[in-house]
């Protein structure tokens, strides 16, 4: 049973470190930031990441296991993605490892109520919709980024 747990964890890792490393090489090729804005708080999120890393903490101390640092790693990787910045740059928006061109939005609307912004990609043949939770108060300079490039590519 052991074995089969730490092929979990293996797998877990890797997950991880894909993710880690799609945020580092993309968040590279942002280009020029126009602006940046905090994410809406997720508490849940940001919960459930301390968590992991106090579960990881406390496991490495009862167990001496180093597979328990797998759980640090995670909830640090985690807590990091939650608190990321949003950013507008001159090619598109950044958000948690993912660049949305201005050129691949067909539609974008902002909840208000729940503060997300949400986008429709269009794609060759399929939309995907993409949500990144946004603080209400900066709605109205997403908007006005938003709307210079989409005007500027109508021209």
């Amino acid at each position: 049973m052991e074995t089969v747990l730490n092929i979990i964890y293996i797998f877990i890792l890797i997950y991880t470190v894909i993710q880690l490393y799609k945020v580092v090489t993309v968040k590279s090729r942002v280009g020029k930031v126009l602006d940046t804005f905090s994410q809406k708080p997720r508490t849940i999120m940001i919960i459930a990441s301390a968590a992991l890393i106090v579960l990881g903490v406390v496991n490495i101390i009862q167990t001496r296991q180093m597979i328990s640092l797998i759980y640090i790693f995670m909830g640090g990787v985690f807590l990091y993605l939650v608190t990321e910045k949003i950013i507008f740059s001159e090619y598109g928006i950044y958000f948690n490892g993912k660049m949305v061109l201005y050129e691949e939005i067909k539609k974008w609307q902002f909840d208000r109520v729940n503060g997300g912004l949400e986008i429709e990609i269009k794609s060759l043949n399929k939309s995907s919709y993409m949500l990144i939770p946004v603080k209400v108060e900066d709605i109205g300079q997403m908007q006005k980024i938003i709307k210079s490039f989409k005007s500027k590519k109508k021209k």
